[in-house]
């Protein structure tokens, strides 16, 4: 698809998650579905102009050649991302980054004192941004060529202020003690 249509895919998912949850909109599958179908529009909307403007871009040259060949060019770009994502797992140093953001959101969720619980509480929407985030980072993962590079960069505006408040509470916890 090419030249960051898959950021736009992302951050339209994880504003359209952000805006439902700051506003506590339940979610549900038909709203998943809708934010989905949101990002869909979006992408043809860019397609749209840049068919109507005679650009010749990824995107354009991607809609043009769909529309000559029926749905197979998006099974073979999306085997592309799959292959390049696997490619990267095996050789870059980002798939350890991307994995341990994994294990310290994982440890903070999952771990005994239920630590994100105590900052849902404490910061709540704070916290659904980093719902919102640890959305974005999952569906950057799916559609970009290099989504393991890009999830374990936006993984990381996870984690440092995961890691700043927790450590803030802990601090602030043990002086009121």
């Amino acid at each position: 698809m090419g030249a960051n249509v898959g950021a736009a895919i992302s951050e339209c998912i994880a504003f359209l998650i952000f805006m439902m949850l700051i506003y506590d909109v339940k979610l549900n599958l038909k709203k998943v579905i809708m934010v989905g179908l949101a990002a869909f529009i979006l992408v043809l909307g860019f397609a749209g102009v840049d068919i109507l403007m005679g650009t010749k871009s990824h995107l354009g040259a991607f809609v043009m050649e769909i529309l000559r060949e029926g749905p197979s060019p998006i099974i073979l770009t999306f085997s592309r991302k799959i292959s390049m994502n696997l490619k990267l797992a095996r050789s870059t140093v980002w798939v350890n980054i991307l994995l341990t953001g994994i294990g310290v959101i994982g440890i903070f969720i999952f771990g005994p004192s239920r630590h994100m619980k105590n900052i849902s509480n404490k910061c709540p929407m704070i916290f659904k941004g980093f719902i919102a985030t640890i959305i974005g980072c999952l569906v950057t993962l799916l559609v970009n060529d290099s989504g393991i590079v890009a999830a374990a960069t936006a993984s990381i505006y996870i984690l440092i202020p995961i890691l700043t408040i927790s450590i803030n509470m802990i601090i602030f916890n043990n002086k009121q003690e």
